[in-house]
């Protein structure tokens, strides 16, 4: 399946999921450093500079949108953080504004834990508003092996989500196909009863699988001269800093792999 990239950074989520053959058609960064890691890594493939001009009705349609918004304002680090409508974390609406043109079959949004107590609910609240259901998880970086805690919310959002059992399935898609080139709004799914929803959920859910734990990385050698020796260091730092750990983009591309052979 295509991706589209947003807020792609050094492309950690991109990798993890080309390491599961998933091949990405355009990516949207600004920063000049993170773009040139982009080109070089994924030659030929568009880097756009500006999420908030960028003409997502005229980009290809990709299968899935992945991204990580910026965690400036929700981050527990900000204690004065506004959230999700701050003027950083706020950029999580044109995210979203990619979901409502471009109709992807899955749309995975990343962020800092803290999400959970700074902004999202506006995130679910804005999906259901275009017809997406939607599962979160907070994965840590060590039980792939990582040297480090680093907890990141990862949010996997999908249209009609709970209608996926068998028949129900090509239904789905053919609703997410109209919604698209008709421009119709996508409707909340409606449900005669609770349990049935829990039920159907619990069956068709993407976080069903927990991830594998993994022996833990050797640590890099020591670098002489690290403060002197190193060009471009802060840049370096500040991406690894935002970057996904491309083995947890993996085990989510894994488990998307697994959902689309039911």
């Amino acid at each position: 399946m295509k991706i589209g990239s947003l807020f792609s950074g050094i492309g950690g989520l991109d990798l993890g999921f080309h390491w599961e053959g998933f091949q990405t058609i355009w990516f949207i960064e600004k920063e000049k450093f993170q773009q040139r890691i982009l080109k070089k890594n994924f030659p030929n493939i568009p880097v756009h500079d500006n999420v908030k001009t960028v003409k997502f009705e005229e980009l290809e349609r990709p299968d899935i949108l992945v991204g990580g918004f910026p965690c400036q304002d929700i981050s527990q680090c900000k204690t004065d953080g506004k959230g999700i409508q701050g003027s950083r974390s706020g950029l999580w609406k044109y995210f979203f504004k990619a979901i409502r043109i471009l109709r992807p079959k899955y749309a995975i949004i990343e962020n800092t834990a803290n999400i959970i107590n700074r902004g999202i609910e506006t995130v679910l609240r804005d999906l259901a508003s275009a017809g997406y259901n939607a599962e979160w998880k907070i994965i840590r970086a060590k039980d792939f092996g990582a040297p480090h805690e680093r907890r990141r919310m990862f949010i996997v959002a999908y249209p009609g989500g709970f209608r996926w059992e068998k028949g129900e399935r090509r239904r789905c898609e053919e609703d997410v196909e109209r919604v698209y080139h008709q421009g119709e709004r996508q409707p909340y799914p409606d449900h005669t009863s609770y349990k049935s929803l829990i039920r159907t959920l619990q069956k068709t859910r993407i976080f069903k699988r927990e991830p594998t734990r993994h022996s833990a990385w050797s640590t890099e050698p020591c670098l002489d001269m690290l403060a002197h020796g190193i060009p471009e260091r802060v840049a370096k730092l500040e991406s690894l800093g935002n970057a996904v750990v491309p083995q947890v983009a993996q085990y989510i591309a894994q488990l998307i792999n697994e959902r689309e052979k039911i």
